[in-house]
């Protein structure tokens, strides 16, 4: 075992992070994890080649749109000289967007995207910020930090993260996007060693099967157990509609629920993402909780019990410590 992991597992037993049934889970992961590292993942050099001149042509293409829009020149890469030609010269709207600590507005992609629909250019911006980013941080690094059997050897973190999740750098595998274009383009870089094939793996809404099961929500638990289509049943108890007869919007409203309202989504989130005003919002996540009160009996009894105790666990008991949690 590493000396780095094995630091980390005793730092993290001596606070109480781990018992003894989670720390032999993370003892016995370790080898495993390490031949990982040292195995890597193989990538196609030519492909990532091509796939250069490819983002390369659509950075300068978006690039000079932006100039267009903008009616001028200007440095996208300082943050700066973003606010001012959006702010100040284009005098786009900058309702509800945050400033930063030196009182500026802030440009980042979360703040931005709330004005997306203000002005042409704040679209364009935000394509061109994603593709500089995909270029830079993987499709010109990969090809370069890969060995001499072109393969990519990622630091793998067993307990990188305080959730219990591991975590990738140096660089970063995890963050490759799954549903935009050109992350779906770069994960096609990655190929298998001849003869072998990549499986991949993935649980059936672990989120909602566990807080059915520690919530004892009957209708969700019967759901689950039918094989049914979760959101659909979760969007006929809440709108009261017959299973088969709900549609993609609904479904999809529902879906947003379901994942949003156990992360603490609020009415104007939940608005905002399934594109309904903030009244209704509010209305169906009332609904929501009075079809299924258990579910906010569990969500109020965790935070109190992480306000009483400064930490929440598992249900194997891998605790995860809040020190602030009564903080003002």
């Amino acid at each position: 075992m590493s000396l780095k992991t094995l630091s980390k597992i005793k730092e993290l037993r001596n606070s109480g992070v781990l018992n003894q049934k989670i720390e032999k889970i993370e003892r016995d992961l370790e080898p495993i994890v390490d031949k990982m590292i040292e195995t890597g993942i193989k990538i196609d050099p030519v492909y990532f080649e091509l796939l250069d001149k490819e983002i390369t042509e659509e950075l300068e293409k978006t690039r000079k749109k932006i100039y267009f829009l903008a009616k001028q020149e200007f440095n996208l890469n300082s943050p700066r000289r973003i606010a001012r030609v959006f702010f100040k010269d284009l005098k786009i709207q900058t309702i509800d967007l945050r400033k930063t600590e030196t009182l500026e507005i802030s440009t980042s992609t979360p703040e931005l995207k709330k004005i997306k629909d203000k002005h042409e250019i704040i679209g364009e911006f935000l394509h061109y910020r994603m593709l500089n980013k995909m270029h830079s941080v993987y499709i010109k690094t990969l090809p370069d930090i890969a060995d001499r059997h072109y393969r990519v050897h990622s630091d793998i973190d067993q307990l990188g993260a305080a959730t219990g999740r591991m975590t990738s750098s140096s660089p970063n595998l995890q963050n490759i996007p799954i549903h935009s274009e050109w992350g779906r383009k770069i994960r096609a870089g990655f190929i298998p060693e001849k003869g072998w094939s990549f499986l991949a793996c993935d649980y059936s809404q672990i989120e909602l099967r566990l807080v059915a099961h520690i919530a004892k929500e009957s209708v969700l638990l019967e759901s689950f157990r039918k094989g049914e289509d979760i959101h659909a049943r979760t969007a006929s108890e809440i709108f009261k509609i017959p299973i088969d007869m709900i549609d993609k919007e609904t479904r999809f409203r529902a879906k947003v629920l379901n994942f949003g309202l156990l992360y603490g989504m609020s009415p104007m989130g939940f608005a905002r993402a399934a594109g309904i005003s903030t009244e209704e919002a509010t209305d169906f996540i009332v609904q929501y909780f009075k079809r299924f009160s258990n579910i906010k009996k569990y969500l109020l009894n965790t935070i109190t019990h992480a306000k009483r105790h400064g930490h929440v666990e598992t249900i194997w008991g891998r605790k995860r410590f809040f020190p602030d949690i009564n903080s003002e």
